[in-house]
């Protein structure tokens, strides 16, 4: 996770983007969105953003998906084993062989002028 304090504390002092992004290796919109809480939450100085403790600066940025589930189901790995083993699928390398062997041409019947075939 990038370190959005670095960045927000960078930014305050006027860098740029890429000075941004050279000194700390984070993505543009890494970048975009620190610049977008500090001018919603209105912070304008070093000082401001030194006091926000690490569960505040965290609020700032969640986006809902670390928020962890309390209907969380775990895994029934029996069950899965259980599925991917009972399937009697022949692997893709018989398919082919399969494919591949040369088959007698089968003929029912003649082609009559109407297109369908004749017994």
């Amino acid at each position: 996770m990038a370190d959005y304090r670095k960045i927000m504390l960078l930014l305050l002092q006027g860098r740029s983007y890429r000075q941004v992004h050279t000194l700390l290796n984070c993505s543009h919109r890494t970048i975009s969105k620190a610049r977008q809480v500090l001018d919603e939450q209105g912070f304008t100085t070093q000082a401001q953003l030194k006091e926000l403790s690490d569960e505040d600066l965290e609020r700032c940025f969640t986006d809902g998906r670390r928020a962890v589930s309390a209907s969380f189901v775990p895994i029934d790995i029996e069950a899965v084993i259980k599925a991917r083993l009972g399937r009697k699928k022949p692997p893709l390398k018989v398919l082919w062989a399969r494919y591949c062997a040369p088959r007698p041409l089968v003929r029912s019947g003649t082609i009559n002028t109407s297109g369908f075939a004749s017994s």
